[in-house]
Parts: structure tokens; sequence; C-alpha cells
């Protein structure tokens, strides 16, 4: 029991920090097309409008973005190109699959026989086959885990390349 407790918490805990898991690529302007076209981006512009949106392309005076969201909403929306002299540095998003599926099962798996552990702790009366505390502690201990696996899984696949764009 305490060695599927602790493979869980092992399991949910061992994601690297956010500032680990970035990647600094320095960029040539000709070089970037690759690593931005149809890729979700922000960027701080050098006047300080920060930019979020998805890349369209890259052209000669500029990125041509699809914006979501940005900070001077009468000069970005929609398709816009942002300025190829006020962008330094652009930062892509990329998502992947392995801690979503992980996260939810070892949640699944680790908290429900933890649950179950305790719901018997707590009620020793069993009718057949389980006690009605055990049910109830499995059931709570795979909600609880399958909730916290998908978030912390959620957030352990998210990736994030920095470009600095050199002249």
């Amino acid at each position: 029991m305490r060695t599927a407790l602790a493979a869980t918490v092992i399991l949910l805990c061992s994601g690297a920090s956010a500032e680990a898991r970035d990647k600094k690529v320095p960029l040539r302007w000709n070089d970037l097309a690759p690593y931005v076209n149809g890729k979700k981006m922000s960027a701080v512009l050098a006047d300080g409008t920060r930019v979020e949106g998805r890349a369209i392309s890259v052209e000669p005076d500029g990125l041509a973005v699809i914006v979501a969201r940005s900070s001077g909403k009468a000069r970005f929306q929609g398709k816009s190109l942002l300025p190829r002299s006020s962008l330094t540095t652009i930062r892509i998003g990329h998502t992947g699959w392995k801690w979503k599926v992980i996260g939810p099962v070892a949640g699944f798996f680790g908290l429900g026989a933890l649950g179950a552990f305790l719901g018997a702790r707590a009620d020793p009366n069993h009718f057949i086959i389980m006690s009605n505390g055990t049910a109830i502690g499995i059931l709570a201990g795979v909600a609880i885990g399958v909730t916290a696996g998908v978030l912390i899984g959620r957030w352990a696949d998210h990736h994030y390349t920095t470009i600095e764009i050199v002249p």
C-alpha cells in the first residue's frame, strides 16, 4: 500500500520546473519560418505591447499573425503583421500527450487504492466483499486522483521554445 502511494506521489510530482522545460534558440530571421508557422506564439514588442496568437507566415518586413489577445487592442486585431524591427523574442508553445495519459491513470490507481485503504480503516464492518467505507473511499480516491492527474498532466505537457532573433 505504501509503495503504491509513494509511486503515485512520485509520478504526479515529477514534472520538471517551467524554467527547465523552456528551450532557448537563437535564430536569424531567414531561418524563423519552420519554427513559427502555424504555431501558437506570444511576443512582447519593442514598445511593450504583448501579442498572443497563431503565426501564419514569416515575411521580409514582419511576422503575419492571427491575433487572439493583445494589450494594444486598437493596434493589433485579427490578422496583423508584427513589424520585424519591433520583434526581438518570440515564445512558441508546444503540447505533448505523455503526462496527459500517465497522470490520470496513476491518480486512478494510486489514490483509488489509498481511498480504499482509508475507507476500510474508517468503516471495518463489511458486507459480503467490502464495507460502505471502502466503497466511498475508492470513489473519492478515484475522483480526486483522476482530477489531480488531469491537471498535473496538462501542466507537465506544456513546453515552450523561446526564440531570440539575431541580426
